[in-house]
């Protein structure tokens, strides 16, 4: 709602345009800034399915990526595993993501937790991240899988 009002003032003010109103609004109703939608403090949610490469797939697991620091194309922040209920692993993360619009993101793990190393690439197109994983789960068995992630609006982790 604010970032309406702001745009509608922008307008009316003659310092912005309509059509960069009308997309800062878009964004904005789509619960993602068209600035940054790796800006710090942003977090994605969604789910995960990850388990033995010989196997693959795995059961589907809630997980989401906090973003806490921002520099250029690349960020830093944390993953959150939901593994099982009362089960959940927060993990340092590092990687790079475009600062607008669609694009490559890929991120690691940056500290050890157990024997997991895990990295995750993919694209952010129309607000959705589409990622593959590979690594090491927490004893250290070799993991692979896929997991998606959506922008959102509030951090309730």
């Amino acid at each position: 709602m604010k970032t309406r009002l702001l745009s509608l003032l922008l307008v009316l003010s003659g310092a912005a345009g309509p059509a960069s109103a009308a997309a800062e609004v878009a964004g904005a109703e789509a619960g993602i800034s068209q600035a940054d939608p790796f800006a710090a403090g942003r977090v994605w949610a969604g789910q995960r399915r990850a388990g033995a490469k010989e196997g693959g797939g795995g059961q589907g697991r809630r997980w989401s990526l906090h973003i806490e620091t921002r520099e250029g194309e690349k960020f830093t922040g944390y993953i959150v595993l939901r593994n099982t209920p009362g089960n959940t692993v927060r993990i340092s993360v590092a990687g790079s993501a475009p600062s607008d619009g669609a694009g490559y993101v890929g991120f690691g793990t940056t500290e050890p937790k157990g024997e997991l190393r895990q990295r995750y690439t993919g694209t952010l197109k129309n607000d959705f991240i589409e990622l593959s994983c590979t690594g090491r789960g927490l004893t250290g068995e070799e993991v692979s899988g896929t997991a998606g992630l959506s922008p959102r609006k509030k951090d309730d982790d």
